[in-house]
């Protein structure tokens, strides 16, 4: 769907320009994702990465209204013919904007408990989890900028997996009934949850390559 999308508008700077801005949103989506990380496992101090996680997120949110207005505006002017381009944007942005809050959420777990992880059957599937959704942002970003389909399957594919590790994760967490400290196994609940959105909204994105408008998110 995008790629056809990027071929009948090549010629549309703005589109182009529209869809480079969401590659800058994902790129400082990917540096939330790194530095929430290295302070939940302990590799940076909270208080050193908290103002520039925050600034970072406000940036997002800078651009995704500056796509906003600025799809408002183009299709106001008479480019009513760029709608579906305008409409996969829109869904698009919406995605990457809401990384930047769920790396936020990241942060706060690693901010807030300040216990170890050491129970190696949840701490190690998570940590490779962790390593999985953040080799996604690269060719999640270069599948939606080129309209690359057999990439964006290739992200559907690692995206789809994540999901259901995430899921057990959190099945056997909920159903335990041994002796588990109740902070640390609230810790990785919520890492398991914020992880499956932050990789959700990934799969998202790759879906607007491969699907048609009705059909956004439901692919992955």
């Amino acid at each position: 769907m995008w790629k056809q999308i990027i071929q009948a508008f090549r010629h549309q700077d703005v589109i182009k320009d529209l869809s480079a801005q969401v590659g800058q949103m994902l790129d400082a989506g990917a540096w939330m994702f790194e530095q929430a990380c290295d302070v939940l496992m302990h590799k940076a101090e909270w208080d050193a990465v908290s103002d520039p996680i925050y600034e970072r997120d406000q940036a997002i949110n800078g651009l995704q209204q500056d796509i906003r207005e600025k799809v408002v505006t183009h299709l106001s002017v008479g480019n009513q013919g760029d709608l579906a381009p305008c409409l996969v944007l829109m869904s698009v942005v919406k995605d990457a904007e809401r990384i930047g809050d769920y790396c936020k959420n990241i942060f706060e777990v690693g901010k807030f408990f300040h216990g170890s992880y050491g129970h190696r059957s949840y701490a190690e599937p998570l940590d490779q989890i962790r390593k999985d959704v953040s080799d996604l942002f690269e060719p999640t970003k270069q599948a939606f900028l080129t309209g690359d389909e057999d990439l964006a399957r290739n992200v559907l594919d690692h995206t789809g997996s994540v999901i259901k590790q995430c899921d057990l994760i959190i099945q056997q967490l909920l159903s335990i009934d041994d002796e588990f400290p109740a902070a640390e196994a609230v810790a990785y609940v919520l890492l398991a949850r914020h992880y499956k959105r932050v990789n959700s909204h990934l799969s998202n994105i790759a879906t607007s390559v491969l699907s048609p408008i009705p059909l956004l998110d439901y692919l992955g």
